[in-house]
């Protein structure tokens, strides 16, 4: 352990050293054509070209958030008090919309260029200029500023 630290610090300071060591490599690299998962973890996020979509990938699933939609959205279930009708997540049981209280589209996420894609696992999202499709084995969603469709 460290010199003089007790046990449950050194630990901290070891965690805060590896996230500012990921904080600093993801700083160090312009955004690039096609999202890169970061070497310290699974999961890969990335906004499209719009900047109206943000999605995460991972080894767990996809999730993407759309900031400014058209389609009607589905009506919002009672145990849900957040936002609601504008993210579906997918897993392998299926896609389907996910109440949330965070954001997925951040201005500081890398960019997946129209006609590329991203897989982490078993789960792939391709950015087009008409939507973006996330797939796993079984499942898949497609959204869009008109429309959404789960599969």
């Amino acid at each position: 352990m460290g010199v003089g630290l007790p046990e449950g610090e050194f630990i901290m300071r070891l965690s805060i050293r590896a996230i500012a060591g990921a904080a600093g490599a993801l700083a160090m690299a312009a955004a690039p054509a096609v999202a890169q998962a970061s070497p310290y973890t699974d999961q890969v996020d990335f906004n499209t070209p719009s900047g109206n979509i943000g999605c995460t990938v991972s080894s767990a699933g996809a999730a993407c958030e759309i900031a400014d939609h058209d389609y009607p959205a589905p009506a919002r279930p009672d145990v849900c008090h957040l936002a609601y009708g504008d993210r579906i997540y997918l897993d392998a049981d299926g896609a389907q919309f996910h109440c949330h209280g965070d954001k997925l589209v951040e201005s500081s996420a890398q960019i997946l260029a129209y006609t590329h894609s991203v897989t982490v696992g078993r789960f792939t999202c391709v950015s087009t200029v008409d939507y973006v499709e996330c797939s796993g084995p079984a499942h898949s969603f497609r959204l869009a500023r008109g429309f959404y469709s789960l599969a």
